[in-house]
């Protein structure tokens, strides 16, 4: 089967599947929203109708950048726009839960950055201040639904991969360095726990998602510091994680690099299957081979950046970010229309928050740690 044939029989090119296109309030008008939200929700023509943002530059950008006309410094007035139906708060994670209580609380669907919550008993009282208020509550997932990841994702749902048993997810990048040198970026420094939580939302995410959701029952962890990190938390970390199902899951994650140039670095995949594996780079490129269907193999290659008019500022890169980026918010849409949790619900979510949690505890007390000690805890 051609490669093209395949990616489109798989479908994971983010598609609204119903007639809803509710408009859009954004609470939190920086970096994320400004440079990977705002482009991707125009792209599919999903109206952003509102922003809110303690800066007026921030405002001002928006306003010039993308024609927003509703900015707001005070968030709640946001919230009192009558017209807005969903909420995507993109602040960072401190004022984040009582923003997403307030937005809730004012009866609106809300997408939130991630981490989703730094302790499981705010993810709880989020996940029960959505069902109070009878509506719903999702995450930004993006690494879910970059390209490679999708693609692995639905042939595993398949059964194309057969049975998963080992799944490795690998990072080496130099986030120390340039996020302290970014002021935009810079107050991550001073978290002792941001490669376990702020970063490890995404690959303890990953994680499950390639083990189709399955949680992990434990998860032991440990890092290392040599003194000359900018950040005070430990910036090179290794985590196996055990799935009662079989699967084990292997993380290396190293934000300390001093030499990115070389090769091999960034952040890469692996997934093992009784069938075939899936191998690739997270962001834009995958290969993978099966002997299901008597016999598959295909190699991909989504690095193409974007046509000029389509992203004038070189925001988006590609198609897989973009689509990435898109995807939680048409997964959150489409589950509006279907009244059903999406994949990336809060519910969903709490699961990779008992597992980030577990291995920042495993880290301190150097040993495995089940997750229903976060539970108990």
């Amino acid at each position: 089967m051609h490669e093209q044939t395949l990616f489109t029989e798989l479908g994971v090119r983010p598609r609204l599947r119903g007639s809803l296109r509710p408009k859009i309030g954004i609470i939190g008008a920086g970096r994320i929203a400004q440079q990977r939200l705002i482009p991707a929700y125009r792209y599919a023509g999903l109206p952003v109708a509102a922003v809110a943002d303690l800066k007026p530059e921030a405002l001002e950008r928006a306003r010039a950048d993308y024609g927003i006309e509703r900015r707001f410094l005070d968030y709640r007035e946001l919230l009192a726009q009558k017209d807005i139906q969903i909420v995507d708060i993109c602040t960072n994670s401190f004022p984040r839960k009582q923003i997403t209580l307030d937005a809730l609380g004012a009866g609106k669907h809300v997408l939130s950055e991630k981490p989703f919550a730094r302790t499981l008993a705010d993810a709880r009282e989020l996940v029960q201040a959505a069902r109070h208020n009878g509506v719903h509550l999702a995450v930004h997932q993006p690494t879910r639904w970059y390209y490679p990841c999708a693609v692995t994702r639905e042939l595993i749902m398949r059964g194309l991969l057969g049975e998963v048993f080992y799944i490795e997810l690998r990072m080496h990048g130099n986030q120390d360095t340039a996020y302290y040198n970014d002021p935009v970026t810079r107050w991550h420094a001073a978290l002792t726990d941001h490669i376990f939580i702020e970063w490890g939302a995404h690959h303890f995410d990953l994680a499950r998602w390639f083990a189709a959701g399955e949680s992990p029952s434990s998860v032991f962890a440990w890092g290392t510091t040599k003194g000359n990190e900018h950040f005070k938390s430990k910036m090179a970390v290794s985590a196996t994680l055990r799935f009662d199902s079989g699967t084990c899951a292997s993380l290396s994650l190293n934000q300390a690099s001093r030499f990115i140039s070389l090769p091999m670095t960034g952040m890469t995949f692996r997934v093992e299957g009784t069938l075939g594996t899936a191998t690739g780079n997270i962001l834009d490129s995958m290969s993978f081979a099966s002997r299901a269907r008597g016999g598959m193999k295909a190699s991909f290659d989504w690095s193409e950046p974007l046509p000029r008019q389509e992203d004038p500022h070189n925001y988006l890169w590609n198609a897989s970010t973009r689509d990435g980026h898109l995807w939680p918010m048409i997964e959150l849409i489409n589950a509006i229309e279907e009244n059903r949790l999406a994949l990336n619900s809060g519910e969903d979510n709490m699961q990779t928050v008992r597992t980030y949690l577990a291995a920042l505890k495993s880290d301190s007390e150097y040993r495995p740690v089940r997750l229903e000690e976060i539970d108990n805890s």
